[in-house]
């Protein structure tokens, strides 16, 4: 399993929880009630459900994944990898020119 799809399956687990907790501290915010109190509750048993979840995620070699990013100053020609390496140098590779420089 890469970085990048690991990311996403966590994404999709951590999003809705954030949206909860939001609604939940807003609860919280407005008065201790009995609604807040069954929010915190259902928010604490739904944050032990994604602690369960990403213990069952397969434990990955980081240094084969990082691996398999581009590394700065490289030269890439697929599409894939211009792209992440756009995504993290916020530049194109060495291999590429701007229309200005053309």
């Amino acid at each position: 399993m890469t970085l990048f799809k690991m990311k996403k399956r966590i994404s999709k687990i951590t999003k809705p929880m954030s949206v909860l907790m939001s609604l939940v501290f807003a609860g919280l915010l407005a008065g201790c009630t009995p609604e807040a109190q069954q929010m915190a509750d259902t928010l604490a048993a739904l944050q032990e459900t994604q602690q369960a979840i990403v213990a069952e995620l397969p434990e990955t070699d980081v240094q084969a994944e990082q691996a398999d990013l581009p590394q700065k100053g490289e030269a890439y020609y697929d599409l894939t990898n211009v792209v992440l390496y756009l995504e993290m140098y916020h530049e194109l590779p060495d291999n590429y020119i701007t229309k200005d420089e053309a």
